[in-house]
């Protein structure tokens, strides 16, 4: 009986791995971001279709929906809030540049104690 020898190249092992690993991390990706992973292949391949598709054979009203411009009251809100917001970065900025000097302080004071012990 004899035995043939089979040699697969790197690039083959490769290939043959993917073709078992690919699918593998698609479906666990899949079923991690909460996806169910085999409606997204149906979509992907077009093979979710309807079993009797309805055709809408009515004529279709167009209609078109614009928004009204804000009121004036409204379109003054953007300014303050971005005003109050700069406000209280600042009041921010200048807590954070006392505390950071107040670690300075204590910094220094803790190296002028530390030779002491």
């Amino acid at each position: 009986m004899a035995r043939s020898k089979v040699r697969l190249t790197g690039f083959a092992r490769l290939f043959i791995a993917l073709i078992f690993i690919l699918p593998l991390a698609f479906l666990g990706a899949s079923y991690i971001n909460g996806v169910d992973p085999m409606t997204t292949l149906k979509e992907t391949f077009g093979m979710e279709t309807p079993a009797n598709p309805v055709k809408d054979v009515s004529p279709k009203a167009e209609t078109t929906t614009t928004l009204p411009p804000p009121p004036m009251e409204k379109a003054g809100e953007a300014t303050e809030s971005i005003d109050a917001l700069r406000d209280e970065l600042n009041k921010m900025y200048d807590e954070n540049t006392a505390l950071k000097e107040e670690v300075v302080k204590l910094k220094k004071e803790i190296e002028r104690l530390q030779p002491e012990q």
